[in-house]
């Protein structure tokens, strides 16, 4: 018998249910597991090299992290992209990314600072959304920005943006499969940098909103064409000035 492709058998029982969990994300995030596809279990414990009953655990997680449904007798399916999840992935990223946007731009250390710029700096890696390095360089921007990494930034905000965060991760490969998405992006940041970079709380927290809302819709539009924002998502807009009408990037040839 051919050894497993990815055997994470000899991991303990606690790490060995987050090895699965996470490499089932990954493909979930790449695209390799599509939106609707019903998961078989036992291929997978076989690709993984583990037996049936972390793989349930981890399968639970996953449900429980929104990333799939179990469903009686039917398995374990990838969770479809719906409007309604985006906007509430989307509504809570933007109380907490402009909480945690707003406390870095009053306390972040001149590392900090120089970090930020040289993340956007750079030209764009690629504009294949199949290439990891568009994404890790967008959270890279953010985690310095928001500070998750520094002294100042309560734990359990950190926690619960870093939750919502990975959510969002299978709505970003819709985000960033058009080129346009990248270039919108990439001045977003600059936007927020330079709010952020002279330690103006209040255009930092405006600027990180405009970004996620901006970015939301662009997503819920490719999704479903006909769909109209939510009411909490007219709220925050209106709060932040953030105009829902104005073009979308995608409608520019």
């Amino acid at each position: 018998m051919s050894e497993p492709v990815l055997s994470l058998a000899w991991r303990s029982q606690t790490t060995l249910v987050d090895d699965i969990v996470g490499a089932i994300r990954d493909r979930i995030v790449r695209g390799e597991l599509e939106p609707g596809l019903k998961i078989r279990q036992q291929e997978f414990a076989e690709l993984l090299g583990v037996s049936r009953t972390p793989l349930r655990e981890a399968f639970q997680r996953l449900e429980a992290d929104g990333w799939v449904q179990l469903r009686a007798r039917r398995g374990a399916e990838v969770r479809p992209l719906t409007v309604a999840e985006a906007e509430e992935i989307f509504t809570m990223r933007v109380v907490l990314e402009t909480a945690a946007a707003r406390l870095a731009a009053l306390a972040h250390p001149d590392a900090d600072a120089r970090r930020a710029r040289a993340l956007i700096d750079p030209e764009p890696p690629s504009l294949d959304r199949t290439d990891d390095g568009i994404d890790d360089a967008n959270q890279a921007f953010h985690d310095v920005v928001y500070g998750l990494d520094g002294v100042t930034m309560p734990q359990e905000l950190a926690s619960e943006l870093r939750g919502y965060w990975a959510r969002a991760l299978r709505y970003r490969l819709v985000y960033w499969s058009r080129p346009t998405s990248v270039a919108r992006s990439r001045a977003a940041h600059k936007a927020i940098y330079k709010a952020w970079s002279r330690r103006d709380p209040g255009a930092t927290e405006r600027a990180v909103a405009a970004h996620i809302l901006t970015a939301l819709r662009e997503i819920t539009a490719r999704i479903d064409p006909a769909a109209t924002p939510s009411g909490a998502v007219r709220a925050l807009a209106d709060l932040y000035g953030v105009d829902l009408r104005a073009p979308l990037a995608t409608e520019v040839r």
